[in-house]
């Protein structure tokens, strides 16, 4: 079979919506997709995405041997990997040669750097000595004030185990999960309330930056994933300035999101994620130029492309609540109430990220998971 000239290579089955977002933008520009489906049940085989996957994984893990073989595999001479997930990213940037020996192209800045601005307690420092907030870091006694936030200091633990934040409501919760938070692993700030934003950047290997923003209004329990959130015009404010400042100074490339709270007149930075993030969908919805940039920079598309970025559109993950009910969490609202998400829910519902005629196979299924409560 004939091969593209180039293409995309895009693992499946982790960070979803983020994978389905960047599917649309490179069907709408002619981009070949090649997918790597995680398993059998991956839902990627529940969309009209289905005819591009290659190859279904039969383990978590990832080879080298495993590249070997998607490379043979791939319609495309010239494949860029999309930086997906933290776990693939790790992958590629420590066995960057050997896998770009093969011919991918790994679009991730430095291994010391990713990590520097991956790394939750890093990253964290970085900030700090460039005069941007960040929450105040707790010591824990018998005596502390909650809630409060238990933090990996970097994504693997002492014993090569992978741990995710934590927020600690009580002492109840803490004591019962104390043994949990070694001190080697796991750092501790006070919780910030208040407004939730994602700063959104594409910092070229040459050019201007691109930027952008959203605000967030409802989210799964724990600080997990965005159930709906709106574009924003926040990255007009100096907060934008100072982290686009920063990372130009660390020589940073590639795409990533800074998570920000405004609180008692300031921004606080949260956490930053150097990969595609979930709300992802609105990065086409609102004409925000993020991905081009991206594709223009590493050849895959031409340099054609004019947008009018458009605040206030709406992202809506309804699968994200009815996954919270059948686990009985609570759904966390951000400067936003239940009152207007009823209001609004006729709206949000027509952006939902699978209530489309790509996915709407999947919208269907976590309708008949909200029925059968599983």
């Amino acid at each position: 079979m004939k091969k593209f000239k180039r293409g995309v290579l895009i693992f499946s089955g982790f960070n979803q919506r983020a994978i389905i977002s960047f599917c649309r933008i490179c069907d709408l520009n002619n981009i070949n997709i090649n997918i790597i489906a995680s398993n059998e049940t991956d839902c990627i085989l529940k969309t009209v995405y289905k005819s591009k996957v290659i190859y279904i994984r039969k383990s978590k893990t990832f080879s080298l041997e495993e590249f070997q073989v998607f490379k043979e595999l791939v319609l495309s001479e010239e494949t860029l990997i999309i930086p997906s997930t933290e776990y693939l990213n790790r992958f590629l940037i420590n066995y960057r040669s050997d896998i770009e020996d093969l011919g991918f192209i790994v679009p991730l800045c430095k291994k010391e750097l990713y990590e520097e601005v991956s790394n939750k307690y890093s990253f964290g420092k970085l900030c700090n000595q460039n005069n941007i907030k960040t929450p105040i870091e707790l010591t824990l006694s018998n005596k502390f004030s909650v809630p409060f936030v238990a933090k990996p200091k970097s994504y693997t633990a002492k014993s090569g185990s992978i741990h995710k934040p934590s927020l600690v409501y009580n002492s109840n919760v803490f004591y019962k999960n104390r043994d949990k938070f070694d001190s080697d692993d796991f750092y501790f700030q006070e919780f910030i309330g208040g407004n939730s934003y994602y700063l959104l950047f594409y910092f070229p290997r040459k050019g201007d930056v691109s930027t952008y923003s959203q605000e967030n209004l409802i989210q799964q329990s724990n600080g997990r994933s965005i159930i709906a959130a709106k574009s924003s015009d926040i990255h007009e404010n100096k907060i934008a300035g100072d982290f686009i400042e920063l990372f130009v100074k660390r020589g940073f490339t590639g795409l990533v999101m800074v998570e920000v709270k405004f609180s008692n007149d300031q921004f606080y930075m949260i956490e930053a994620n150097p990969r595609l993030w979930g709300p992802s969908q609105l990065i086409l919805d609102a004409q925000m130029d993020l991905f081009h940039k991206f594709l223009y920079d590493y050849g895959l598309i031409e340099n054609n492309f004019k947008f009018e970025y458009r605040p206030n559109i709406k992202y809506f993950w309804s699968g994200g609540i009815i996954e919270d009910q059948v686990q009985k969490n609570k759904i966390a609202f951000h400067n936003y109430s239940k009152k207007e998400f009823f209001d609004e829910y006729y709206s949000l519902i027509a952006n939902d990220i699978y209530a489309r005629p790509d996915t709407f196979e999947i919208f269907e299924h976590e309708k008949e998971i909200s029925k059968n409560g599983k």
